[in-house]
């Protein structure tokens, strides 16, 4: 996916058009509409300020292009070699065959098991609101996905926002 597929994806997940979108970063609707369409490629500087504007975290456009099988297999070695990522052949479920996958990295790790639980309870709370379309829970999920870490950032200021809130009710007054 190019820079310009992501900065479109993103616009839109925003629910802006190109104009919208300009007026935030102080760019015409033209050339927003030269990035989406990879006619123009934005500096540094342009990207780091649509990121802003559409609260993407700005690694969500650095093009992390996965055409080909091999491709893949590469990005498992450098996972290996970076990280600690080590893969074995498991068992099958279903008539597919299950990897297991080691993290040596205890970060990753722990970022792993965020993004994890992350998931699984915006998927959890996408269900249970019953009255959206299938569209609305597509684009929500999705929504959440592009946007980690900082979907997982609003969550946890979230949290610190209702504890503060919290301690201050509980205070004594005097």
């Amino acid at each position: 996916m190019t820079v310009g597929e992501r900065i479109k994806i993103a616009r839109q997940c925003r629910n802006l058009t190109q104009k919208e979108l300009g007026d935030r970063v102080g760019l015409s609707d033209d050339r927003i509409r030269h990035y989406e369409i990879n006619k123009r490629t934005p500096r540094e500087d342009w990207l780091k300020k649509i990121a802003a504007a559409l609260d993407f975290p700005i690694e969500f456009f650095a093009s992390r292009e996965l055409n080909s099988h091999n491709d893949v297999i590469q990005t498992f070695n450098v996972l290996e070699e970076k990280f600690g990522v080590s893969m074995k052949k498991g068992g099958t479920v279903s008539g597919k065959r299950v990897y297991n996958i080691t993290i040596d990295d205890r970060l990753l790790d722990k970022q792993i098991e965020a993004w994890l639980d992350g998931e699984e309870e915006i998927l959890s709370q996408i269900a249970a609101d019953s009255g959206k379309t299938a569209e609305e829970i597509e684009k929500e999920k999705q929504l959440w996905k592009y946007r980690y870490p900082l979907s997982h950032a609003d969550k946890s200021q979230a949290k610190l926002k209702e504890a503060r809130k919290n301690n201050r009710s509980e205070s004594p007054n005097d």
